[in-house]
């Protein structure tokens, strides 16, 4: 992928977790799923994804990154609803997940 021009690869695993690849360090980062009881995933994924690449383009480093994408994501599928169910990062800190 990295001869592709790519700088790294985010891979969702829904419940179970995600993993980054960092193909310009070479490093891989993950975090496990946040057990909690769903009520709507719809969304999910785009919560995950917007709030990784938000936090990364605000100087995080990936691991970190993925910590507050998980959070939110374990926080957004226990809401019904689509963007109005999106957890505020205030909402993401003080979730201990």
């Amino acid at each position: 992928m990295a001869s592709l021009g790519l700088d790294g690869m985010l891979i969702t695993y829904g419940s179970k977790g995600a993993v980054y690849h960092d193909f310009s360090a070479d490093q891989l980062f993950e975090v496990t799923g946040i057990p909690v009881t769903p009520v709507d995933t719809i969304g999910a994924g785009d919560t995950f994804c917007g709030y990784f690449i938000g936090r990364l383009s605000l100087g995080e480093d990936p691991q970190t990154a993925l910590i507050c994408a998980n959070r939110a994501a374990a926080l957004k599928v226990m809401r019904p609803g689509t963007a109005d169910a999106i957890p505020s990062l205030q909402e993401v800190m003080d979730f201990g997940g």
